[in-house]
């Protein structure tokens, strides 16, 4: 009896089964410099999944973690946690190649401190791990950019 329902269920349109559930459906790039549509990420681990941001003046690119925007939304407006990397390959000045840094940012008072950034070298080793205060959110910055994402959720 089980394998009948199972096997009803399988060809009886209407019925949803989970593997065709499309984990993308809904979901916007908007605000965000990913040039990939939502299909193309990886939804099986959005963990490791980043999708660019920008590059900024410079030429550093940004890039926001996948699971963070996805977790956004279920946080309150005043502290809203996401995860971002930094890749500094194209930067000949900087001795790190990437950083990845955890912002929590506010967007009732338009501010947002950085709880946790760490440096990498090109072979992966630390370089440093640094925190810094809470910041205003500096208008046409890499910051506001971060922030009308994360807050328009």
């Amino acid at each position: 009896m089980r394998r009948f329902a199972l096997a009803v269920a399988l060809v009886v349109p209407g019925i949803v089964v989970a593997q065709d559930v499309q984990p993308w459906a809904g979901y916007t790039t908007q605000g965000l410099g990913e040039s990939r549509a939502p299909w193309q990420f990886k939804w099986d681990d959005p963990e490791n999944e980043w999708l660019r941001i920008s590059t900024d003046s410079q030429k550093a690119t940004w890039f926001l973690q996948l699971a963070s925007d996805l977790r956004v939304q279920d946080q309150p407006k005043s502290a809203r946690r996401v995860w971002l990397k930094i890749d500094y390959s194209k930067q000949a000045s900087e001795r790190a190649r990437e950083a990845k840094a955890l912002w929590v940012v506010d967007c009732t008072s338009q501010s947002f401190t950085v709880r946790n950034m760490t440096w990498y070298a090109s072979n992966g080793v630390v370089q440093e791990t640094r925190s810094y205060p809470t910041t205003d959110i500096i208008p046409e910055s890499m910051a506001a950019r971060i922030s009308r994402r994360v807050c328009s959720q």
